[in-house]
């Protein structure tokens, strides 16, 4: 079952751009998709605002740029749709404070690297481990941070200060530098690979095992990925920059390519390592699509419920929900807009591409047979089927 988001904002559906927001290349849907995941976020930051009382050790500037950065004009998706807004909301059921201050601190380091100026201090962190954007940062018992948004200063436990510059979405370091982060950068933003220690042992990411330790071949892999998609897909480049933050890099599987999410970890896949290029490009598109289904899901359910019957998925080969069955479709739908645009770009090496359309054809005409003409569908899930209706005629 999908997590249910911090927010449940009330939408007009009719009067939304919802089919070109499930979809890549439209200004409308971008707005309508970021404007989603905005609210959700503030939603997010209001609830721990509420918590204050119970967090020690975080200085009340922290709090005062959370309320700052309420009043802030939508922020982009891009922003608002990272793991550390999720990791906020799922301690606070827990009524663990330390896990929820240690996650506000991440989220107030996130919101620094994007940009937001602060003046903050935490303390009593049993050397906590913290990032700031592609840095791992020293552990800490204690961190101060100055930013403008444009420059930082970081002190942990005291010691020499880390100065930080930003140039567009990047940051560099002066002086003593942190530790650099394997990532990728795609249509504009960074993601930064994790490893089996950022992924916190969670069960719920089901999954084969996380590599221990990340190379420069495992970099390699996912930049040329990324590139594939820029270079012969691009409207998928942004597309997928937006809401992929981060990407858990898997112990490989011979002949199987794995990938995954979870909805409630936001902008964080997963995906095996040591696959081909297109594979992995294939895996940014999947997961992307899943991202948007997630987000957009906050909007209202995409079924009323009233198709109780257990469709069969060729994906998985068993019976699923409807609303599983749609998700699915989304998927595949995008995945076969991303190999025709790769092939009408001329891409050279189309063997992948070719072998594999067919298959992709046939698992989308599986899929969409509970989906045409299924009076469950609401709105919101029609508007994720209907786009592709021609693919499956």
């Amino acid at each position: 079952m999908a997590r249910k988001g911090a927010s449940t904002r009330n939408y007009v559906h009719d009067e939304l751009p919802l089919t070109a927001a499930v979809q890549p290349g439209s200004a409308s849907g971008r707005r309508l998709v970021s404007s989603i995941a905005a609210e959700n976020a503030r939603e997010i930051v209001r609830r721990l605002l509420g918590q204050r009382g119970r967090l020690g050790g975080l200085n009340a500037g922290l709090f005062k740029m959370f309320e700052g950065w309420l009043h802030r004009a939508d922020p982009p998706i891009s922003v608002c749709w990272h793991s550390a807004f999720s990791t906020g909301l799922n301690t606070l059921p827990t009524r663990d404070d330390r896990a929820t201050a240690h996650a506000a601190i991440a989220l107030a380091l996130h919101l620094n690297t994007e940009g937001e100026a602060g003046s903050w201090s935490a303390n009593g962190l049993s050397r906590g481990c913290f990032r700031w954007g592609i840095w791992s940062l020293p552990h800490c018992e204690t961190i101060d941070v100055e930013t403008d948004g444009q420059a930082a200063t970081i002190i942990i436990n005291g010691g020499p200060h880390l100065q930080l510059v930003r140039t567009g979405s990047q940051w560099r370091s002066f002086g003593k530098t942190p530790g650099l982060r394997h990532h990728v950068t795609l249509g504009g933003r960074s993601i930064a690979l994790l490893t089996k220690a950022d992924a916190d042992d969670d069960k719920s990411l089901s999954r084969p095992a996380a590599v221990h330790t990340l190379s420069e071949r495992h970099a390699t892999q996912w930049q040329y990925a990324a590139d594939m998609i820029r270079d012969y897909a691009a409207p998928y480049a942004p597309w997928v920059g937006r809401v992929v933050r981060q990407l858990l890099v898997l112990e490989p599987t011979p002949g199987v390519a794995h990938s995954g999410s979870h909805p409630g970890r936001y902008g964080l896949i997963f995906g095996s390592g040591d696959t081909s290029v297109a594979s992995s490009a294939e895996i940014l598109v999947h997961e992307a699509s899943h991202q948007y289904f997630n987000i957009l899901r906050r909007l209202g359910p995409v079924d009323d419920g009233s198709d109780t019957i257990l469709h069969y998925s060729p994906l998985v080969d068993r019976g699923r929900p409807l609303d599983r069955i749609l998700f699915a479709f989304h998927a595949c739908a995008n995945i076969l807009g991303f190999y025709r645009a790769c092939m009408a770009s001329g891409i050279v090496e189309d063997a992948f591409f070719r072998r594999n359309e067919p298959v992709v054809i046939d698992q989308l005409q599986q899929l969409a047979r509970p989906l045409k003409s299924n009076p469950a569908l609401t709105p919101l899930g029609r508007a994720f089927f209907e786009p592709w209706v021609e693919l499956v005629d």
